[in-house]
């Protein structure tokens, strides 16, 4: 996993519109390893999560993104990153611009309406745990994560 940090691609990030937070090009050794930008979708774990809710959206799944957020355990990257596209949902819910999420799911995030505020809070709390203390923290820090901090406090736009 360490060497997943020196592969990561990186790219400027627009905000708030998180969903453009990706490279314009992929080394052959970043989707090998299941990434492929910086942006809460740009990963193997958020996109298979991402899919998963949209087949059965609700505020619940969302919640249950954040449980490993919760946990005195360590934050494993794949726990980190399906709980930065849930809190992605919530933001993108919060300010109705699902145009932000990928296209597969928003209509099933449409329905969902706005987020309850209790929602909105776990997802600030989430964010700061995989910032903080989590190995996807870890492994950013390793290259330049600044633009993968860009992404995260863009997310954070929507969670006020």
């Amino acid at each position: 996993m360490i060497g997943l940090a020196l592969c990561l691609l990186t790219a400027p990030v627009a905000a708030p519109n998180f969903s453009l937070a990706t490279a314009s090009s992929v080394s052959a050794s970043a989707v090998l390893l299941g990434t492929w930008g910086v942006g809460p979708f740009d990963n193997d774990a958020a996109a298979d999560w991402y899919a998963q809710f949209a087949e059965a959206p609700s505020w619940q799944e969302i919640h249950r993104a954040f449980e490993a957020t919760t946990r005195p355990a360590y934050l494993e990257a794949d726990e980190a990153s399906i709980a930065v596209a849930a809190a992605a949902v919530v933001s993108a819910a919060q300010l109705g611009q699902l145009e932000a999420l990928p296209p597969e799911g928003r209509s099933a995030a449409a329905g969902l309406g706005k987020p309850p505020a209790a929602l909105l809070r776990e997802a600030k709390a989430a964010l700061s745990r995989v910032q903080n203390d989590s190995e996807l923290a870890e492994l950013w820090a390793e290259d330049d994560a600044s633009p993968w901090l860009a992404s995260l406090n863009s997310i954070r736009t929507g969670l006020k």
